[in-house]
């Protein structure tokens, strides 16, 4: 499979045009390949464009205004004009045979986000109306009328593949004599069904991935169309002739007749403004900083990069790697020359010491620290304690990299921590249940811990008096 130059997604087919959408704008492309032409630049997204029967008006989602409305425009371009107000999440589904209503999903008035129902309203505007088919995602109408056939539950298999559950996508349709559901002994999804000819055509991943299929009005005759491995067939559309679809981004179509399926080679002449340099103001990002012990600079992370600044003047220096890689919880030794940092280097976070004036680092060894969340050295800076995303509390030898898991909280995450001032004791918070936590106390010489208040409420924040003699918390 050629790789196309963009991303395509929500397509829509009438004879020759077909158009997509790509960096949330309309784009169109004959069915045949060649330059796409760009038919919006609208500041908000787009989405699902579909045709109407005659091919003279394209209906589409838009968030101009910020919600997810009903728009229609003209194919060859122009301003679009909006049909709802609603302020609910809608997808366009199709048109009525006359092409005088647009048909929509949405989840208006209900009292689910996830519950959604088949809608239409006429391109004049107007309160739309709900078709009373239930929860229903997808609509497809027999080319002459005669029937209809109606999708449930789920619309794109991709979204959760290979699922057999209950709310897999199931098939119905009304022959004219009442709703009967289609493909029922299918445990896979079945979503998308689009009725062409004698046939109902549709996406399932009963071999794995996700392919167009179809089968007879009655439910028999099961055939697999397309032969794709690893992305899934998605977003189906038809005009009765061709089906047009995507698969890992490119524009796909397969025609019924001749049991064909082709890319479209699109020429792709996007200015990708989207991927320019951005520059940004480092204050909007910034994440974690720590003050150097004579307050004149500071360390500071910024969209994940380490650097250090003087606090009025001076030159701006990053620490560790320049690109593609995060850094966490930075802490300056009381020495002034030495700075402790959360990196996430080769893909797993560990603890690397830099030097505040440049240089490599100094990777700490020893087992998996986790996904630290607080971090405390201690006032001889020869320990550090941290607690991690497993509800750990470790301490770390700053000069060895050795790791000692101290204790884990059973209920929920440790609720706190702090040493004393002598570095011999560490107190902090666990919960006992997820409804109370206590107070304890870690005694660095023996390793032992020893319980300081009744799990009986919320206990949490410990922190020692400068001289050690007290113990205050929440």
């Amino acid at each position: 499979m050629s790789k196309s130059s963009g991303y395509f997604r929500w397509h829509a087919v009438h004879g020759e045009r077909v158009v997509f959408v790509s960096e949330d704008d309309l784009w169109e492309v004959p069915l045949g390949g060649g330059v796409a032409r760009r038919l919006t630049s609208g500041l908000g997204e787009v989405a699902t464009p579909t045709f109407s029967p005659d091919g003279t008006q394209l209906a589409y989602v838009g968030t101009e205004e910020g919600s997810r409305e009903i728009f229609v425009m003209s194919p060859s371009g122009g301003p679009g004009r909006q049909l709802t107000y609603l302020a609910s999440w809608t997808s366009v589904v199709g048109w009525s045979a006359d092409g005088q209503r647009v048909m929509f999903r949405s989840n208006y008035a209900q009292f689910s986000r996830r519950l959604q129902t088949i809608f239409e309203v006429s391109i004049e505007g107007g309160q739309p109306v709900d078709m009373q088919l239930g929860a229903a995602v997808w609509l497809s109408a027999a080319p002459d009328g005669r029937g209809r056939v109606l999708g449930r539950h789920a619309d794109d298999l991709a979204r959760w593949k290979r699922y057999r559950g209950g709310t897999a996508g199931k098939i119905w349709i009304d022959r004219g004599d009442g709703w009967t559901q289609l493909l029922g002994e299918l445990t896979s999804g079945v979503v998308r069904p689009m009725w062409i000819g004698e046939r109902i055509y549709f996406v399932n991943d009963e071999d794995g991935t996700g392919n167009i299929c179809s089968c007879a009005l009655d439910g028999t005759d099961l055939q697999r169309h397309t032969r794709h491995r690893g992305f899934y067939a998605r977003g189906t559309q038809t005009d009765g002739e061709t089906i047009v679809y995507t698969v890992g981004g490119d524009l796909w179509r397969f025609t019924p007749a001749t049991g064909e399926a082709a890319q479209i080679a699109v020429e792709y002449g996007s200015p990708r403004t989207q991927l320019n340099r951005k520059f940004v103001d480092a204050g909007d990002y910034l994440g974690e900083w720590a003050l150097h012990p004579r307050g004149h600079s500071l360390a500071a992370t910024s969209r994940g990069k380490l650097f250090t600044f003087g606090n009025w003047e001076g030159g701006v220096r990053q620490l560790g790697c320049a690109q593609g890689v995060r850094y966490r919880l930075p802490i300056i030794f009381d020495d002034g020359k030495q700075l402790l940092v959360v990196s996430d280097e080769g893909g797993e976070e560990s603890l690397e010491v830099y030097d505040v004036e440049g240089g490599e680092a100094r990777k700490l060894s020893g087992s998996s620290v986790g996904r630290p969340t607080e971090m405390k050295l201690s006032p001889d800076k020869k320990r550090l304690a941290l607690t991690n995303h497993r509800h750990e509390l470790l301490i770390v030898d700053v000069e060895s990299g050795e790791v000692t898991l101290a204790d884990r909280s059973p209920g929920l995450w440790v609720n706190g921590f702090d040493w004393s001032a002598d570095s011999r004791w560490v107190a902090y918070a666990v919960h006992d249940s997820w409804k109370t936590s206590v107070i304890r106390v870690l005694d660095l010489t023996t390793m032992q811990t020893h319980v300081v208040t009744e799990p009986g409420f919320r206990d949490s924040s410990p922190c020692f008096d400068p001289l050690g003699r007290y113990l205050y918390f929440v």
